[in-house]
């Protein structure tokens, strides 16, 4: 009964409002005008309605596009919340992490960091707070397998609905920092190359030249203890240490190393040595090699090493040992350039050897001379002097010289053979100048046959001559090409050497300077050997040519006071005449001549 009397109501309602609209139609055109409005409304709204689809087709393309550039964007994004949990993150932030999204969300951003990187991290954001706009910071990310990245963090604040949102963009730096690294280590190797370079040029002590390279390694490459050792030739072949720098704590003590093919001669530095080849402890922990230096080695936090040979003539005769706290950290690049240092090294080391013989054997040649002009009253006494007890210790100093190259060669290397060969052709050419001086001091005028005497060469073995005393003083010599002329090739050395010693002598504090210059004048050839040394007054020209006279007290200036005196001897034989131009603190110059046309 309900449902029926409902139903009567509604068809009852239905036929007044049909009533209503008949009686308010209108006529019969304004019906059809409205049908075409209607129909025109009708395509109209069809038109918009496709339209509508196509835009809301196009947005959904674009947002799908943002999508995908969003989730596979190259590098990492992430959303935090004001307490920097995750909110949201992209792919690439996952693979970054190598952890899911579902895991990674809802987590503190701070678990995939270590304690600094968490530092520098709370600072980051700090400071995006305080300025309100972007800041980037770099830092260390921890995956989940414990490796670590490297990565560049670049954050913004967004203030959304009153609440705070960090928006990070995180880039992998790994491979930048990586080649930054080997780039900063390769610099600074190169830095301990040039470093030891230029304490190779100014070395005069072995000992303190080893430890200096030592020293230059540790401080520019930064690995905790380098040393170098020698290679005996001893009964166990043992490889002693010589040099060291860093954190060392008694361990070179521990060592026992021998260049012998046995236990302990197979680890890193004796291979080295007895192979001539670069060897390396790439892990102590791993390298059954190391085995006998293992457990001292990691006491001092060592953890690899790298040894290069220090190499003369094609053999080992020592070793550069650098230990790292990093298992295997030496890149190719930086062992060459160490390998090119370690032979600044050995060049270095035979450089000084050298050196040390040259000058003892100088110190030997100055003693000798000051014995004899001790001893040289005058000509005569001289000859005698020089001819009898300087000869003889000097014969003796050759003869015992080769006898003990004679009976111990084998047994010498070939630097030691070397320095003896020094030492004997030091006491020849000193025999062989004495004897050479004495036959002058005893013959007259005209009574040697002249000969054809390349004067270049008479010149270059002067200065070999005086080699230890030029370098010395750093004398800067200026040199002119020098005729063929006939003379006595002997009393030609003696005569430049004289010169030019006597220019050495005579200097001033300032770096000396010799000028040898010669000119073709008429039947003559005129030299001049010019100085900047101290000078004289004119007063003195003819004194200094006479023999025994001195313008300075021995204190001054040692000598005999003969040099000259020979000098002007020797220029007269020859047929020529010497002579002097000078001026106090001005220098000096020494002309003199030689005929051309030169006959005894």
């Amino acid at each position: 009964m309900r449902k029926d009397s409902k139903g009567n109501k509604l068809r009852d309602n239905a036929e007044e409002i049909l009533r209503e609209q008949k009686s308010e139609m209108p006529p019969y055109d304004d019906i059809h005008e409205l049908v075409h409005k209607l129909q025109t409304h009708q395509i109209e709204l069809k038109m918009q309605n496709q339209e509508l689809r196509r835009t809301s087709g196009e947005l959904e393309e674009e947002k799908l596009k943002y999508y995908s550039l969003y989730e596979f964007a190259p590098v990492g994004y992430f959303f935090l919340d004001e307490n920097e949990i995750i909110r949201d993150v992209n792919i690439a932030g996952t693979v970054l992490l190598g952890v899911e999204k579902t895991v990674l969300i809802n987590t503190a951003f701070i678990r995939y960091m270590n304690s600094e990187s968490r530092r520098t991290f709370y600072k980051h954001l700090e400071k995006v707070k305080s300025t309100g706009i972007w800041q980037s910071c770099e830092l260390v990310l921890i995956k989940k397998d414990e490796n670590t990245v490297y990565a560049q963090l670049e954050t913004n604040l967004i203030q959304n609905n009153k609440k705070t949102e960090f928006r990070i963009t995180i880039t992998d730096i790994t491979e930048r920092k990586k080649a930054e690294e080997k780039l900063l280590r390769l610099n600074r190797t190169l830095k301990a190359l040039g470093q030891s370079n230029k304490a190779m040029t100014h070395a005069t002590d072995e000992a303190e030249y080893l430890e200096e390279v030592c020293k230059i390694i540790i401080e520019d490459c930064g690995y905790p203890m380098v040393w170098i050792g020698f290679a005996e030739n001893d009964e166990n072949k043992t490889v002693r240490p010589v040099a060291y720098s860093g954190f060392d704590e008694g361990y070179l003590e521990t060592l026992s190393i021998t260049w012998a093919d046995e236990k302990r001669g197979r680890g890193p530095t004796g291979t080295a040595i007895r192979t001539g080849e670069i060897c390396a402890c790439r892990n102590m922990l791993t390298d059954n090699k190391f085995e006998p230096w293992r457990g001292e080695a990691i006491k001092r936090g060592y953890a690899s090493s790298l040894v290069l040979p220090i190499m003369n003539d094609g053999k080992a005769f020592g070793a550069l040992t650098i230990y790292s706290r990093e298992p295997d950290p030496f890149l190719e690049e930086e062992i060459n350039l160490l390998e090119e240092l370690v032979g600044d090294i050995s060049f270095g080391l035979l450089t000084i050897r050298l050196s040390d013989a040259k000058s003892k054997a100088g110190e030997k040649l100055e003693k000798t001379m000051d014995e004899l002009k001790r001893s040289n009253r005058e000509l005569e006494q001289f000859a005698y002097v020089a001819s009898h007890d300087l000869q003889e210790p000097l014969r003796m100093v050759a003869s015992f010289t080769q006898l003990l190259e004679k009976q111990y060669k084998d047994k010498l290397d070939e630097t030691a053979v070397e320095y003896i060969n020094f030492a004997v052709d030091g006491a020849k050419r000193m025999q062989l100048l004495i004897n050479d001086l004495l036959a002058y001091s005893r013959v007259t005028r005209k009574s040697t046959e002249f000969e054809t005497v390349n004067l270049e060469k008479v010149l270059n073995e002067v200065l070999f001559n005086l080699e230890i005393v030029t370098e010395k003083n750093q004398t800067i010599i200026i040199r002119e090409s020098l005729p063929e002329i006939q003379a006595d090739y002997r009393q030609m050395v003696q005569l430049f050497q004289n010169l030019i010693g006597n220019a050495l002598k005579y200097r001033r504090n300032a770096t000396p300077e010799i000028c040898i210059s010669v000119q073709k004048e008429d039947d003559h050839w005129l030299f001049s050997v010019e100085d900047n040394g101290i000078g004289m007054e004119s007063q003195y020209f003819e004194q200094v040519f006479q023999i025994f006279r001195r313008l300075h007290t021995q204190d001054e200036h040692e000598g005999t006071g003969i040099g000259l005196a020979i000098t002007k001897r020797i220029i007269e034989h020859h047929g020529g005449r010497i002579w002097i131009e000078s001026e106090p603190s001005k220098g000096s110059t020494f002309y003199f001549t030689i005929p051309i046309n030169n006959k005894n």
